[in-house]
């Protein structure tokens, strides 16, 4: 049994948005115990410019759902 406090933060409506455009999609992406989505896409990807700080890649070229990245971490913030 865990002592751990917990609570809810978000309302039912905005717990239904947040999972279907970006939670949901977010939590297929990271480690489930043998392999790493996000990860494995990332380390294909191909770098399409640099600039003087930073190097650029194309998401979406390699399969990224960059708006459902983009809603989940806004969302977290």
């Amino acid at each position: 049994m865990t002592k751990q406090v917990t609570g809810y933060l978000l309302c039912s409506e905005c717990e239904e948005r947040f999972s279907a455009h970006g939670e949901d999609w977010m939590m297929r992406q990271v480690w489930n115990g043998k392999r790493f989505p996000l990860l494995d896409w990332l380390n294909v990807a191909v770098e399409k410019r640099r600039s003087a700080d930073a190097l650029i890649y194309s998401g979406t070229t390699v399969g990224i759902d960059t708006d459902k990245l983009a809603y989940f971490a806004l969302s977290v913030f």
